[in-house]
């Protein structure tokens, strides 16, 4: 690699803590197997689970979703776009990151702004984690393809 530079490593090269206080979604392609769509989603305080990886972040709500039609639960498996938020039959929602696999058959329910994307990751067990729909945040990077 070559030779040690000397000095030290200084605060303009140390990874920066993700600052917004909410995490901008879009709709998923399956929204409407929730009963309030994403209103309801957004509207449900969550926290970030113990189970995070480079694959995704599971997140656990204080209270579940209202309403999940029956038909989410049987779907066939497919492709995901990094963000993809998919919803357990337990009633977790699970971010999918950089290693993430096909749906496995559970609904997409939102997608996490690609700009909000990397703050999701940063997330500590146990911290609070709100959403908000990307159309009401003006910073919104992009709709996800």
């Amino acid at each position: 690699v070559g030779p040690d530079p000397g000095g030290r490593l200084g605060h303009e090269h140390t990874p920066r803590r993700w600052q917004h206080g909410t995490v901008a979604v879009w709709p998923g392609p399956q929204t409407d197997l929730v009963q309030g769509g994403l209103e309801a989603f957004c509207a449900t305080p969550w926290r970030v689970g113990e189970l995070a990886s480079r694959v995704g972040v599971r997140l656990v709500a204080d209270r579940l979703l209202p309403g999940v039609a029956p038909e989410a639960w049987s779907m066939p498996s497919q492709g995901l776009v990094h963000g993809a938020v998919q919803m357990t039959p337990h009633g977790e929602a699970v971010v999918m990151l950089a290693n993430h696999p096909t749906t496995g058959g559970y609904p997409v329910i939102a997608v996490v702004d690609p700009g909000d994307l990397g703050g999701v990751a940063q997330r500590r067990n146990a911290e609070r984690i709100s959403f908000v729909p990307a159309a009401q945040r003006p910073d919104s990077a992009r709709r996800p393809v």
